[in-house]
């Protein structure tokens, strides 16, 4: 799998950051129904706007995960995502067994998602992967432990895969997801919406590879008038070969803005050691990209 494409696996997804922001489902009236907050008791009556929310509801997600998309990357970003949860490991050729683990990753990225860092890791396992990229190329380098077991490099993640875009718009069409409160946290009106239980009939596979009978489906999230999709956190139960699980996942921007580093020097050696065109791995080792020639 390509850097960030391992989210996508048994969490991406939004798999998770620290905790949620920008409010909790414990303050939503018991009913469902939005909240008076100290905004809306001030006098200010116009609710907030949050792309595809009509009437109180999440009636269009893609809308909502293409404005998070668009506006996470007008500035440069921290993304943190981690995941509890009991998936299937190998231990040979043909064997797997249970084992109850936490995933983990953080992305960094400036302005228009270029250039990017990435990193992952899986505590069962024991596993690591970074990766850096820019507009023309993608360094990746996993590690066991303390050891780099693999060095590649290949195409860049797109803009979509650096703002989470196809795990939360996964985990936003899983269920009915209301308004239950509106508030301003540090100057900045949020909404926050939650769902409870499942709207979809296959759940094969969901959350975690192998995974059956989900149920007690949960979930929260907290936008943004711009439709930046703060934070997200959802738990469910499920089986998985015969025996009880839960996944407890979190999904949070831990800063919008202010957000600068250094191309790391394995992700230099790293494509100074490739084949393939030599002005893009000069641009690539200077974390620019190189000049466009007409004709």
């Amino acid at each position: 799998m390509r850097g960030l494409r391992v989210v996508a696996v048994a969490l991406l997804l939004v798999t998770a950051g620290c905790g949620g922001l920008g409010g909790s489902p414990e303050t939503a009236t018991p009913d469902g129904t939005a909240a008076e907050t100290a905004d809306d008791a001030g006098g200010d009556t116009e609710a907030l706007a949050v792309p595809g929310v009509e009437d109180g509801r999440l009636t269009d997600s893609a809308a909502l995960v293409d404005a998070h998309r668009r506006a996470l990357t007008n500035d440069s970003l921290e993304s943190r995502l981690r995941s509890n949860l009991t998936q299937r490991v190998p231990t040979s050729s043909n064997t797997t067994r249970l084992v109850e683990t936490t995933i983990t990753q953080r992305v960094v990225a400036e302005r228009g998602a270029r250039p990017y860092r990435y990193r992952r890791t899986d505590r069962a396992t024991g596993t690591t992967f970074q990766a850096w990229g820019n507009d023309t190329v993608q360094a990746v380098r996993g590690l066991q432990g303390d050891q780099v077991v693999t060095r590649r490099v290949g195409q860049p993640e797109s803009p979509a895969a650096i703002t989470t875009a196809r795990p939360l718009a996964e985990y936003l069409s899983l269920g009915e997801y209301r308004v239950v409160e509106r508030t301003t946290r540090d100057g900045e009106r949020l909404a926050v919406l939650r769902a409870e239980g499942l709207t979809v009939e296959d759940d094969s596979g969901l959350f975690v590879r192998g995974s059956e009978n989900v149920s007690n489906f949960s979930a929260t999230a907290v936008v943004d008038g711009d439709g930046r999709i703060r934070s997200l956190s959802l738990t469910a139960d499920y089986t998985i070969d015969g025996e009880a699980a839960t996944v407890d996942l979190v999904y949070e921007v831990v800063r919008i803005g202010g957000v600068s580093f250094e191309q790391p020097g394995w992700a230099a050696d790293i494509i100074a050691a490739s084949g393939g065109d030599s002005e893009n791995r000069t641009a690539a080792a200077r974390g620019t990209a190189p000049a466009k020639h007409n004709g």
